[in-house]
Protein backbone atom coordinates (compact mmCIF):
# COMPACT_ATOMS: atom_id res chain seq x y z
CA UNK A 1 0.00 0.00 0.00
CA UNK A 2 0.83 4.06 -0.49
CA UNK A 3 2.22 5.62 1.98
CA UNK A 4 1.43 9.58 2.51
CA UNK A 5 2.88 11.72 4.13
CA UNK A 6 2.47 16.01 5.39
CA UNK A 7 4.23 18.48 3.54
CA UNK A 8 4.03 21.91 5.23
CA UNK A 9 5.40 24.67 3.32
CA UNK A 10 7.15 27.05 6.24
CA UNK A 11 6.41 30.36 4.07
CA UNK A 12 2.68 30.00 3.28
CA UNK A 13 1.35 27.39 5.84
CA UNK A 14 -0.37 25.89 3.09
CA UNK A 15 -0.36 21.96 3.69
CA UNK A 16 -1.18 18.57 1.64
CA UNK A 17 -1.10 15.12 2.31
CA UNK A 18 0.36 13.29 -0.46
CA UNK A 19 2.99 10.58 -1.46
CA UNK A 20 5.53 13.21 -2.32
CA UNK A 21 6.92 12.22 -5.46
CA UNK A 22 5.86 8.73 -7.23
CA UNK A 23 4.17 5.97 -5.19
CA UNK A 24 2.37 2.41 -5.92
CA UNK A 25 -0.65 1.09 -4.18
CA UNK A 26 -1.75 -2.74 -4.50
CA UNK A 27 -2.40 -1.40 -8.27
CA UNK A 28 -2.67 2.42 -8.78
CA UNK A 29 0.45 4.18 -9.72
CA UNK A 30 0.67 7.72 -8.56
CA UNK A 31 2.90 11.09 -9.07
CA UNK A 32 2.55 13.88 -6.61
CA UNK A 33 1.96 17.25 -9.14
CA UNK A 34 1.56 20.91 -8.24
CA UNK A 35 -1.56 22.39 -10.38
CA UNK A 36 -0.61 25.79 -11.34
CA UNK A 37 -4.30 26.81 -11.94
CA UNK A 38 -5.04 25.00 -8.53
CA UNK A 39 -2.69 26.13 -6.64
CA UNK A 40 -2.73 22.71 -4.92
CA UNK A 41 -1.00 19.35 -4.62
CA UNK A 42 -2.47 16.04 -5.76
CA UNK A 43 -1.21 12.26 -5.97
CA UNK A 44 -2.38 12.16 -9.82
CA UNK A 45 -3.42 8.61 -11.19
CA UNK A 46 -1.43 7.48 -13.98
CA UNK A 47 -2.27 5.17 -16.74
CA UNK A 48 -0.16 2.26 -15.70
CA UNK A 49 -0.42 -0.60 -13.17
CA UNK A 50 1.53 -1.31 -10.07
CA UNK A 51 2.50 -4.39 -11.36
CA UNK A 52 3.98 -3.41 -14.68
CA UNK A 53 5.98 -0.61 -13.20
CA UNK A 54 7.16 -1.57 -9.88
CA UNK A 55 10.66 -2.62 -9.35
CA UNK A 56 12.21 -5.21 -6.82
CA UNK A 57 13.34 -2.73 -4.74
CA UNK A 58 9.98 -0.46 -4.43
CA UNK A 59 10.88 1.76 -7.13
CA UNK A 60 8.79 2.78 -9.74
CA UNK A 61 10.77 2.07 -13.41
CA UNK A 62 9.77 4.46 -16.72
CA UNK A 63 8.21 7.60 -17.64
CA UNK A 64 4.29 7.38 -16.31
CA UNK A 65 1.73 8.48 -18.88
CA UNK A 66 -1.82 10.38 -18.43
CA UNK A 67 -0.94 12.62 -15.41
CA UNK A 68 -2.79 15.04 -15.20
CA UNK A 69 -4.49 17.81 -12.66
CA UNK A 70 -7.62 15.64 -11.21
CA UNK A 71 -9.64 18.49 -11.22
CA UNK A 72 -8.84 19.33 -15.49
CA UNK A 73 -7.23 18.10 -17.76
CA UNK A 74 -6.60 21.78 -19.38
CA UNK A 75 -4.83 22.34 -16.63
CA UNK A 76 -0.87 23.05 -16.58
CA UNK A 77 0.91 21.27 -13.51
CA UNK A 78 4.29 20.61 -12.95
CA UNK A 79 5.97 17.40 -11.05
CA UNK A 80 6.76 17.96 -7.67
CA UNK A 81 8.71 15.69 -5.75
CA UNK A 82 10.04 16.90 -1.71
CA UNK A 83 11.64 19.22 -0.97
CA UNK A 84 11.57 22.16 -3.32
CA UNK A 85 12.37 25.78 -3.17
CA UNK A 86 8.64 27.46 -2.52
CA UNK A 87 8.36 29.63 -4.88
CA UNK A 88 5.62 31.22 -2.56
CA UNK A 89 8.61 33.12 -1.32
CA UNK A 90 8.68 36.87 -2.58
CA UNK A 91 12.78 37.19 -2.43
CA UNK A 92 12.50 34.21 -4.79
CA UNK A 93 9.79 34.56 -7.15
CA UNK A 94 7.77 38.07 -6.32
CA UNK A 95 5.72 38.37 -9.53
CA UNK A 96 4.37 34.17 -8.72
CA UNK A 97 3.91 35.19 -4.64
CA UNK A 98 1.06 37.87 -5.93
CA UNK A 99 -0.58 35.39 -7.85
CA UNK A 100 -0.21 31.90 -6.12
CA UNK A 101 -0.13 30.47 -2.95
CA UNK A 102 2.01 28.21 -4.20
CA UNK A 103 3.76 24.79 -2.24
CA UNK A 104 6.40 24.26 -4.17
CA UNK A 105 8.49 24.02 -0.62
CA UNK A 106 7.36 21.93 1.77
CA UNK A 107 9.10 19.73 5.08
CA UNK A 108 7.31 16.13 5.71
CA UNK A 109 6.14 14.93 9.02
CA UNK A 110 4.95 12.21 9.81
CA UNK A 111 3.44 9.67 7.06
CA UNK A 112 0.44 8.97 7.77
CA UNK A 113 0.06 5.37 5.87
CA UNK A 114 -1.94 5.12 2.06
CA UNK A 115 -2.74 8.25 -0.33
CA UNK A 116 -4.52 10.64 -0.93
CA UNK A 117 -5.26 9.32 -4.44
CA UNK A 118 -7.16 5.98 -4.74
CA UNK A 119 -4.71 3.13 -3.82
Amino acid sequence: MGESSTYRCPNCGYSATVAGGRDCGFETVVETISSSDCRELYDAEAEEKARDVLMDDGRVRGNLTGIQCPVSEKHSFMRWRKPRSCLSSPSKNPEFALRHRSPEMMTGDTPTGGSAAKM
